[in-house]
């Protein structure tokens, strides 16, 4: 029997639930330590306690014995001064030797952090790889392929910025204290790191109470499930009532997520938290992890957790390892009679663990593994017919592409043909997308997925009003999100009533659908909706280029355009090369100075050739300018970028028709419907030209 009480919870606190905690004065870990010595002690030696550490002999795991790195013609010597750990290496204002302040994190990574002026703390781009040498590691790497100063991943730049990033889940109790007019921080913390409040909340008036013989509640998560096997069952059976609490605990750190407001451990994840859907560049089509995703988003996917399989099943609470490094982990709920045997797997447990094909691992930041969570079952077949990566290969890099294929048989995955369909813009995919979106036996994050990324068909508008019914608030989030692209009136009387949305990611979408049409309501109307504005407005943080540049173009839809160039260009002081910033304030500045407008466009191509939509951009501007053979370069240059849509090649297609090119037009439509198919306006557009052609 595997009894989910067992998961290292708080002594005195077998169960209080997860309790509303209201920010309160921290005490710090060893005042838990006279009660709680065991927990303590397995979280001294854990990834949380080592998040982050002042530098020194005991917490500096890099060489700083003179070490070189040479990087992209850059030198950078570490080396130990006096008792400082110091780093002799390019910086924004030239050559420096600066001094490392911090430690972020332990294995199998540890980076740097150096504080520069008005209380800005930079994670450094060099990192030491703590892995043993045997395995490539106990060497300095540098973590990106970027190293120039221009760079906006050069470490002195607003994206390495550890206090508006990184800061939130790697310490406790942070306070950033951010000065927009000064562009300054004056942050503090209760602990350096995650530490036994990070999760519980404050624990001034538990102890307090405790010492009284009376402990008071902290944030812990519920009792959960009870696993058994009964009789000769092939999986456990749960007894008890499931319990999703844990996700407020460990969610908003070990998630791919945005920040709706103030982080207090205990509230609802997403009453302060709205994760990101499985989106093309995050996840790939069948929903296997691409970019660094945080666990999260993968596991809610998965079977276990619509069972109500927790991350403490798995994993101690407060070490944060997992149990078992063995296929005893998976035992626990999968009969190893029937599963962990070579007829279900085709391999022994010497040769493969179940978690290499069920959970395969995918490296970020060069040297980190991190397993997948969704716990698919890898299908050679379906990731030859999408692209897709499988398990297979991850171990058999021997052998040819075919060998997977001849080994296994191809499997039904509706989910990810439907979502690379959707992803191409592909009509015809949204009659099964639907059915699939109203089927509740699939994982409520793929069916939100998928809604609001559908066009906005009659069929799609419908199932999106019925949606913003639903008991769950994902799926009302999506439907929210189609419909801000809905026309003006059908927005306005479908998301207004939503004002009053107990789930804050669905407020902050109708806050967005009704901003832009807030100045032509009347006063009965405009007045209910005030206080969303409001709300999105608090929501959106001013050390963070993204939210200053959300915030100005809220400001541009509201009708206060001066204000809202006034912060696009607040935004591009802060990050000069983040191009959501210059292409909104070009788009601004074309009402009044198209030169002007022209110029940032250019500006954006030059600082991000990668780009589509600063190609396309700066072509329409050449367009307007009449200068149509270049627009034709920067058009075409706009459909070769991996942000590139539709749209694009509908454009490149009518200017190249503009200046005399109808055939190469042609050749131009015909290989964007290879690779967005069922397009009717570009299928419409070619018969018109050939046509024309005839």
């Amino acid at each position: 029997m595997i009894n989910i009480l067992c998961r290292s919870l708080l002594l005195l606190l077998l169960h209080f639930g997860a309790l509303q905690a209201e920010p309160g004065e921290y005490i710090g870990a060893e005042a838990c330590r006279s009660c709680h010595e065991s927990q303590f002690d397995v979280w001294k030696g854990s990834h949380h306690r080592f998040a982050m550490q002042p530098a020194n002999a005991e917490t500096v795991k890099g060489r700083f014995d003179d070490q070189t790195l040479e990087f992209h013609g850059v030198r950078s010597v570490m080396s130990v001064v006096d008792g400082r750990y110091e780093i002799e290496t390019d910086t924004d204002k030239g050559r420096e030797r600066v001094a490392v302040k911090y430690t972020f994190g332990s294995y199998p990574l540890q980076q740097y952090l150096i504080e520069r002026d008005r209380g800005h703390l930079q994670a450094l781009n060099l990192a030491w790889d703590d892995r043993p040498a045997a395995v490539g590691g106990q060497r300095w790497y540098h973590l990106r392929d970027e190293l120039e100063e221009g760079s906006p991943f050069f470490w002195t730049r607003h994206l390495q910025n550890w206090n508006s990033g990184c800061a939130e889940c790697h310490s406790t109790g942070l306070k950033t204290n951010y000065d927009g007019s000064r562009r300054s921080y004056e942050t503090t913390f209760a602990a350096v790191n995650v530490s036994c409040e990070a999760c519980h909340g404050s624990a001034k008036e538990h102890v307090a109470t405790a010492r009284a013989g009376k402990p008071s509640a902290l944030v812990n998560s519920g009792p959960g499930l009870i696993w058994s096997y009964e009789d000769a069952a092939s999986i456990a059976s749960a007894k008890g009532t499931k319990d999703f609490s844990y996700l407020d605990m460990c969610g908003g750190c070990h998630s791919r997520r945005s920040v709706l407001g103030e982080i207090h451990p205990g509230r609802s994840f997403r009453q302060q938290f709205q994760i990101s859907f499985l989106e093309e560049g995050l996840y790939f089509a069948d929903g296997q992890i691409d970019d660094e995703v945080f666990v999260l988003g993968s596991f809610m996917q998965s079977r276990m957790y619509q069972e109500g399989v927790t991350c403490m099943d798995c994993h101690d609470a407060h070490s944060g390892a997992v149990k078992y490094s063995d296929n005893r982990l998976c035992g626990q709920c999968h009969n190893p009679a029937g599963y962990d045997i070579e007829t279900h797997a085709g391999h022994t447990s010497v040769q493969a663990q179940c978690v290499d094909c069920h959970m395969p691992e995918r490296t970020y930041m060069g040297v980190d593994n991190r397993r997948d969570h969704q716990f698919g079952i890898p299908d050679p077949h379906l990731a030859d017919e999408l692209g897709l990566p499988h398990a297979c290969t991850g171990c058999h890099a021997d052998k040819p592409p075919n060998w997977a294929m001849e080994q296994t048989k191809p499997r039904r995955n509706t989910y990810a043909r439907l979502t690379a369909s959707v992803r191409r813009h592909d009509p015809d995919a949204v009659s099964a997308a639907i059915d699939y979106i109203r089927d509740t036996a699939n994982p409520v994050i793929r069916r939100a997925t998928l809604l609001a990324g559908l066009p906005l068909t009659s069929d799609a508008a419908s199932l999106s009003v019925a949606t913003l019914r639903a008991p769950d608030p994902m799926l009302r989030e999506a439907a929210s999100r189609l419909l801000v692209f809905a026309p003006e009136n059908i927005r306005y009387d479908t998301l207004s009533m939503m004002a009053g949305d107990p789930d804050k990611a669905v407020r902050l979408n109708v806050a967005r659908a009704m901003a832009p049409l807030l100045s032509r309501l009347p006063l009965d109307q405009a007045r209910p909706l005030l206080p969303l504005i409001s709300e999105l407005q608090a929501s959106l943080r001013p050390d963070r280029v993204v939210d200053l540049t959300s915030l100005a173009a809220l400001e541009v839809q509201l009708g206060r355009a001066g204000k809202g160039r006034e912060i696009f260009r607040q935004a591009l002081a802060m990050e000069p090369h983040y191009i959501p910033a210059l292409l909104n304030l070009a788009d601004l500045e074309r009402h009044e100075d198209e030169a002007a407008s022209r110029a940032l466009l250019l500006k954006a191509t030059e600082l991000a050739p990668d780009s589509g939509a600063a190609m396309h951009s700066y072509g329409l501007a050449l367009v307007r300018d009449k200068r149509l053979e270049e627009a034709v370069v920067y058009l075409a240059r706009a459909l070769e970028q991996a942000d590139a849509i539709p749209r694009y090649a509908y454009v490149y297609a009518v200017a190249l028709d503009n200046v005399g090119k109808t055939e190469k037009s042609l050749v131009a439509l015909a290989k964007a419907l290879e690779k967005w198919p069922n397009q009717s306006d570009l299928a419409s557009l070619m018969t018109v030209y050939r046509r024309k052609i005839r």
